[in-house]
């Protein structure tokens, strides 16, 4: 690993930031971790915390910002045009988002972004919470990426979604 400026250079044949989930790499990820700092047990969310925050340096994204962790209920201005299950599902106090990239000048939600960890959204259960909080988002205009723990190119993924919502709202 070279330090070059600001940024870690790491030579590696890392194509994911899930990558560092395997075994093989664990200690390349608890070095990681170890530098910057754990805010989830999970650490798959907190590769993915380090991965926004650094994709949001970027200049043209300087007007963004990233939270963690927040009630999905939180997100809805209005919950009246929730259903009943919805309603439900909105306020219960476990219910949450992984992560809100929001405007820092109106604090509206730009982007949620949620992290998908294979085995736990691999359940019918999961998959049916899961289709619920994107329809609900959905109603409220509220866009959602979600990143599988086996999937790959989320720098990529994350910065065309921003780039694409960016440019739509001028």
């Amino acid at each position: 690993m070279l330090n070059q400026g600001n940024h870690d250079i790491i030579d590696s044949k890392i194509n994911s930031v899930f990558d560092y989930l395997y075994e093989a790499n664990a200690e390349a990820r608890e070095n990681i971790l170890r530098k910057y700092g754990r805010v989830s047990e999970f650490d798959s969310e907190n590769l993915m915390q380090l991965l926004i925050k650094d994709i949001l340096k970027n200049d043209r994204f300087s007007k963004l910002n990233v939270v963690m962790h927040v009630p999905l209920h939180l997100l809805l201005n209005d919950l009246s045009s929730l259903n009943e299950r919805e309603f439900g599902f909105a306020t219960n106090h476990l219910t949450h988002v992984d992560f809100v990239v929001f405007s820092k000048l109106t604090h509206k939600p730009v982007l949620v972004i949620e992290v998908d960890g294979f085995i736990y959204h691999n359940t019918d259960k999961q998959r049916e919470r899961d289709k619920l909080k994107d329809g609900i988002l959905d109603k409220y205009n509220i866009p959602i990426l979600r990143l599988s723990t086996v999937g790959s190119g989320e720098r990529e993924r994350i910065t065309s979604k921003l780039i694409a919502l960016l440019n739509y709202d001028g």
